[in-house]
């Protein structure tokens, strides 16, 4: 039955196939972009294509599906033609994509031109053309892109302080060890700005001390791309992949930061215990690039952290009075392994010799037995011809048995001294085993530190007083400790502490040279006072507390800025 009716089946079935096959192109059409098919008679469809058979199915973008033999195809170009509507529909998503990625006004409008310039007719015309009357308005008000949204440099300055005192609190509560507290700080951070570098770091940190490693890698990896020159993200993406046992991935991450923070002590006592744990080849240029590296960078680390009284042992630091302590230990150390391997070569060439004199015994002991035998077989022989035994054989088998017991006891000399011998070998191979697995040069403790945001900030630098009126530093985005632009007012003025806080805390962190540091300060700043402290540039005070009685000491919610020379 199934034999006969099969024909009849495939008949019924294949226009319906065919059908849906050509329903699914149609539906293709809508939501991706022709092909263009070279034929024979230099004919060029614009449509897609399907194989059934010996036969192509071509369905064009106008018109019904018509087959062509295999040979009949010349060349398929993927996309739509060039100066179609189709291929000006693809360029205006692929522009309105770059345009959604770029901060650049200039760069957008031209963009925008260009495509109006080489598509006149693009069914997307209009549309351009509001885009680019849109970002003109956006360049006349001279907005910038903070967060992926436009908004005004103001607006920007307040929402990178806000950012900032968010990731402040966020950094606190997981010093804290309140790492669910410290993501709920960071995750409304990322909300408002999800490339803000310092709350994807503390973010990441948090999720890795709650043991949510992908989520950790994920934050870490956002952050090198949205700051690949910082030094941070690096270092916490290479602990992170070496925790998942992606051990070349993490030293590749360290050749990434290295360079960046080579002067990163930090960063450099976890390259050496990295180098030090690594379970791969190190006969790989990976590796042999990134201990070259680190040698060099670390050489002028030791110089500068010995002024300091630190010297490197393993992948820590320690005094001077430890360092020599250790460094005889490590002498000691040295002058036993060489005494061992000294007793121990002592010890190979005893056994050898003893080896070589077991041989030569067994050899004589050998040729005695043989000749005592023959001897023994001439005396019967000779006794059982004459009915007596001959004086001169029997004198020859005493001395020859004399000798083979000789023989048989140096023998058993040698096997004992042997076995002592090879008894002593076996005890200074466990006492090699036990000082090559517990060295004493060597004592890393294996540890890698991940980074946060604060730990390689730059100190500021010796302050100078600016001018009045004039402002501040301007911030990077996203890096906690540097400053908080500040719009300095003519001097002498007091200044009302509500200037100088939000939310009624202080703007956390903000430093204006020369002037006043609002704390706390995280390192490597240090704390100069809380709220405000007082400052004196070239021995002349540049601000001070003023209490309601006129009295230093207490603080009426006001800060006095006196230039130099008041």
């Amino acid at each position: 039955m199934i034999s006969q009716h099969g024909p009849a089946v495939r008949a019924l079935v294949a226009p319906l196939a065919i059908g849906l096959w050509v329903g699914a192109m149609l539906l293709s059409r809508a939501v991706s972009s022709a092909d263009q098919i070279s034929l024979t008679g230099n004919r060029v469809v614009s449509g897609t294509l399907y194989r059934q058979g010996d036969m192509y199915v071509i369905q064009p973008d106008q018109g019904a599906a018509f087959k062509v033999p295999l040979d009949a195809v010349t060349g398929i170009v993927m996309g739509p033609a060039a100066n179609t509507p189709a291929a000006a529909r693809q360029a205006w998503q692929t522009l309105q994509g770059q345009i959604a990625q770029s901060s650049n006004l200039k760069k957008i409008m031209a963009m925008a031109r260009a495509y109006l310039k080489k598509y006149p007719h693009s069914p997307s015309l209009s549309a351009a053309r509001q885009t680019l009357a849109q970002y003109r308005k956006i360049q006349a008000k001279g907005w910038v892109k903070f967060g992926g949204h436009w908004v005004s440099p103001a607006r920007r300055d307040e929402l990178l302080a806000s950012l900032q005192a968010q990731t402040a609190v966020a950094l606190r509560h997981l010093k804290a060890g309140q790492w669910a507290t410290a993501r709920s700080q960071t995750a409304a951070v990322l909300k408002v700005f999800p490339q803000f570098y310092d709350a994807l770091i503390v973010d990441g940190v948090a999720q890795y001390r709650m043991g949510y490693i992908l989520a950790a890698r994920r934050d870490f990896h956002h952050a090198v791309q949205a700051a690949p020159d910082h030094p941070v993200g690096w270092n916490d993406l290479a602990i992170v992949a070496f925790r998942q046992r992606l051990e070349p991935e993490a030293l590749r991450d360290y050749a990434s930061a290295l360079p960046l923070a080579a002067g990163s002590r930090m960063l450099l006592d976890n390259i050496a215990a990295a180098l030090h744990s690594y379970k791969h080849s190190r006969n790989t240029v990976l590796y042999k690039n990134l201990a070259r590296s680190f040698h060099l960078a670390d050489m002028q680390m030791q110089r500068k952290m010995a002024r300091f009284g630190l010297y490197r042992y393993g992948d820590t630091w320690v005094t001077k009075a430890q360092f020599r302590k250790l460094r005889k230990r490590i002498q000691a150390y040295h002058q036993a392994k060489a005494a061992l391997q000294t007793q121990y070569n002592t010890a190979r060439r005893d056994l050898d010799n003893t080896e070589q004199q077991l041989q030569q015994v067994a050899v004589q002991i050998s040729n005695l037995t043989i000749q005592i035998v023959n001897l023994q077989v001439q005396q019967q022989f000779y006794a059982t011809q004459t009915g007596v035994y001959n004086l001169d054989t029997q004198l020859l088998i005493n001395n020859y048995s004399t000798q083979l017991n000789a023989q048989q006891a140096l023998q058993t000399k040698l096997l004992r001294q042997k076995d002592a011998i090879i008894a002593a070998m076996q005890q200074m191979r466990r006492v090699a085993h036990k000082m090559q697995t517990h060295p004493v040069q060597t004592q890393y403790t294996g540890n890698q530190q991940l980074m946060l945001p604060t730990d390689l900030v730059p100190p500021p630098a010796k302050p100078k007083p600016p001018a009045s009126g004039s402002t501040g530093f301007v911030p990077r985005p996203g890096l906690i400790g540097l400053p908080v632009v500040w719009q300095l007012p003519a001097l002498p003025r007091p200044i009302p502490a509500a200037a100088l806080v939000q939310d009624n805390a202080p703007l956390l962190p903000a430093y204006y040279p020369g002037f006043f540091t609002v704390g706390p300060i995280y390192p490597p700043y240090q704390p100069l006072g809380y709220p405000f402290c007082h400052r004196r540039f070239r021995g002349k005070p540049l601000f001070d507390m003023r209490s309601p009685t006129g009295r230093s000491g207490g603080w009426n919610g006001q800060v006095m800025v006196l230039p130099e020379g008041k």
